[in-house]
């Protein structure tokens, strides 16, 4: 953990802070921490970021190189393709963060704002 950039490690700290803050458990705290980091990467690593085969093609299937996978072995791959142009990354983004978080559990806001309310 100490070898990382002092900036990430101040990230995280902050992170935890706030879900500490908001009364949170340590448990519950590095859960839902977990839970959005790996959201995060999985999205903007992973989803975020096709392999483009040929930048020209105007043909998505080929512009993506799926024309060199076997059809019979990536079906369900094949058929997204459409779907994959019409990808609108922050607001996929920001909708599956909503998801994930509104499954976590309720902070006691009288801890995050110190028992005053707002």
């Amino acid at each position: 953990m100490a070898r990382r950039p002092a900036p990430l490690l101040q990230l995280t700290e902050h992170i935890l802070a706030v879900l500490g803050r908001a009364g949170f458990d340590d448990p519950t705290t590095l859960t839902i921490y977990r839970a959005f980091v790996a959201w995060n990467l999985g999205c903007l690593l992973v989803d975020e970021r096709p392999v483009v085969d040929d930048p020209d093609e105007p043909d998505l299937m080929l512009r993506l190189g799926l024309h060199r996978l076997p059809a019979a072995d990536y079906p369900r791959l094949r058929a997204v393709v459409p779907r994959l142009a019409e990808n609108d990354g922050e607001r996929d983004l920001m909708e599956g963060l909503d998801s994930l978080l509104s499954r976590m559990p309720d902070p006691a806001l009288d801890a995050f704002y110190d028992g005053r309310a707002r």
